[in-house]
C-alpha cells in the first residue's frame, strides 16, 4: 500500500511529465512558425532583390520587352540569348526555393501561387529556354514547372 506522500510524489511526477510534453509541443509549434516566417521572408527578399536587379538592368528590360512582343530565342544574338538564359534561369531558381519549402512541409501549398508570376512562363521564349536549363533542377520541381506551363497553354 502506498503512502499519501508516495502518491503525491507520483502525481506530481506525472503532472511534471505532462507539463513538459505540453511545453515541448508549444516549442515545436513556435519553431515551425519561425521556420515558416523565415522561409517566406527569404523568398520575398530574394524576389525583391531579383526584381530590383531586373528593373535596373536596361538591357534585360529591352530584351524582355522584345520577348513579350513575341521575338523567339533564335532571333536574338548569341550574347542576348545568354543574357536571357541567365535571367530566366535565375528566376526559375528563385522559385525553386519556395517550391522546396512547400515540399518539405515548411510552407503551405498555397504559397506556390507566387510561382510563374509576371507572365514569364507564358512566353514562347520560355519554351525555348526551358529544355536548356531543365536538367539543372530536381525532377519533381521540373515536373511542377511543366505542369504550370501546361495549364497556361490549355
Amino acid at each position: 500500500m502506498k503512502t499519501a506522500t508516495t502518491q503525491i510524489i507520483e502525481i506530481a511526477g506525472v503532472a511534471s511529465v505532462v507539463m513538459s510534453l505540453i511545453f515541448v509541443g508549444y516549442e515545436i509549434r513556435q519553431s515551425t512558425n519561425v521556420a515558416k516566417s523565415d522561409a517566406y521572408q527569404q523568398f520575398h527578399l530574394t524576389a525583391s532583390e531579383w526584381n530590383a536587379n531586373a528593373r535596373e538592368d536596361e538591357r534585360i528590360q529591352l530584351l524582355m520587352a522584345e520577348a513579350f512582343e513575341g521575338k523567339t530565342l533564335l532571333e536574338f544574338t548569341f550574347a542576348e540569348r545568354f543574357a536571357l538564359l541567365y535571367h530566366f534561369n535565375s528566376n526559375v531558381r528563385m522559385w525553386a526555393g519556395l517550391f522546396f519549402s512547400v515540399e518539405s512541409g515548411i510552407l503551405p501549398e498555397d504559397s506556390l501561387s507566387a510561382i510563374g508570376g509576371g507572365g514569364m512562363l507564358e512566353l514562347e521564349i520560355f519554351n525555348d529556354i526551358w529544355p536548356i536549363i531543365r536538367n539543372g533542377y530536381d525532377q519533381n520541381y521540373a515536373l511542377f514547372i511543366e505542369s504550370i506551363v501546361s495549364a497556361i497553354e490549355n
